[in-house]
């Protein structure tokens, strides 16, 4: 499960018959039970008011066996076998198989093997892990597939806007545009001083897009793991669709505007 060692030992064949049955805790739990940061090797705990005490042999890393977006909680493993309280701890059985091979072919072999083992023993349930993680993120996909959709059609109403605003601003200004053609101003100087007025304009709206990201930022966090609402690459991405969607926007009008024949312009035509 690739649950990393941190201190201590892992568990041995035999240790559910020993005096002090041997118990390995999370990083969590030893966290929680000792704040200072104590060693908990050696120390004992128990399950349950009438449990019998266990020794602590190991601390491993935390893992997320309940849910993917939601904190690590602090865990206890012991020996299947083991005594333990007779409440508060099932006695079910998950086995996790590495194989190379199919979902049945695996379900096969686990069935034979159990049948060998005990016929009485019923097996059930049998899920490759991706399934059993896509599961866990239904609501979290679902939420944020919708999310990325309404994001596309903003992102796509925005350029179609912004094209449509600059060039009506060009076309307004192409008397002004003419004049200055008139009087020595290249199409590579129109096209500059445009994509300079408007890249101010794009930088602007980027600022504010940025402090509506940082607003929002809490609300999509409950979505997400392993990364946060400003993860940098995701923030550089956005910005560099964004630029290049408004430099564009801003540029394809400039262009336009610069091969305008100014006579035609300062004669009304």
């Amino acid at each position: 499960m690739g649950i990393s060692l941190l201190a201590g030992r892992a568990f041995r064949d035999g240790d559910a018959y020993l005096d002090g049955t041997p118990v390995v805790i999370s990083k969590g739990m030893a966290l929680l039970l000792w704040p200072d940061g104590g060693d908990p090797l050696g120390h004992r705990v128990r399950t349950g008011p009438y449990a019998p005490w266990m020794t602590i042999v190991g601390v491993v890393s935390d893992a997320k066996n309940r849910s993917l977006t939601l904190p690590s909680r602090a865990e206890l493993y012991l020996p299947f076998a083991a005594p333990r309280s007779p409440v508060g701890v099932s006695r079910e059985m998950t086995f996790v198989v590495r194989s190379a091979g199919s979902l049945a072919g695996v379900q096969a072999a686990a069935q034979r093997t159990v049948l060998q083992t005990n016929p009485d023993l019923p097996l059930y349930r049998l899920r490759r892990y991706q399934d059993v993680v896509a599961e866990s993120q239904i609501r979290e996909v679902a939420t944020m597939r919708t999310l990325t959709a309404f994001a596309g059609i903003a992102l796509t109403l925005a350029i179609a806007g912004s094209y449509a605003m600059l060039m009506f601003v060009v076309v307004q200004r192409s008397r002004e545009l003419a004049l200055r053609q008139a009087v020595g101003a290249t199409a590579r100087d129109l096209v500059t001083m445009i994509g300079r007025e408007m890249g101010t304009v794009l930088m602007a709206g980027m600022g504010v897009g940025m402090f509506g990201a940082l607003v929002v930022s809490r609300l999509l966090s409950r979505f997400l793991f392993d990364v946060s609402a400003l993860d940098p690459v995701v923030v550089a991405t956005t910005l560099g669709v964004v630029g290049v969607a408004g430099a564009g926007a801003a540029l394809i009008p400039a262009r336009r505007a610069s091969t305008i024949d100014p006579m035609l312009v300062l004669r009304g035509e």
